[in-house]
């Protein structure tokens, strides 16, 4: 309805609704900057908060790079039962899959 802080709650709502249906432990929302070439977060369910004002920090990263660059560059669901195992095929970008 274009009022401040509806878009918000509405995605984080979806956020926080499909978590539920696909019993994942972590969703986030990105976007594609293409002047910037970029894949940015706003909403999620594990986004990393500023230390002196709480609020949420968005995740920013190059459109190529980690789970979510390869989900976009390819088109295609990415799913990855244990990021943090040994299965999956190692193009994980550090902290930031581990957070999104």
């Amino acid at each position: 309805d274009g009022r401040p802080g509806v878009t918000d709650a509405v995605m984080a709502n979806v956020c926080h609704m499909a978590k539920d249906q696909l019993r994942a432990d972590i969703v986030t929302i990105f976007l594609f900057a293409p002047k910037k070439r970029q894949l940015w977060s706003r909403w999620g369910t594990n986004l990393p908060a500023d230390i002196t004002t709480g609020k949420r920090k968005p995740i920013r990263v190059p459109a190529h790079a980690g789970i979510a660059g390869k989900c976009f560059t390819q088109s295609a669901l990415v799913n990855v039962p244990d990021a943090s195992g040994a299965a999956y095929d190692g193009s994980l970008l550090g902290g930031v899959d581990a957070s999104s």
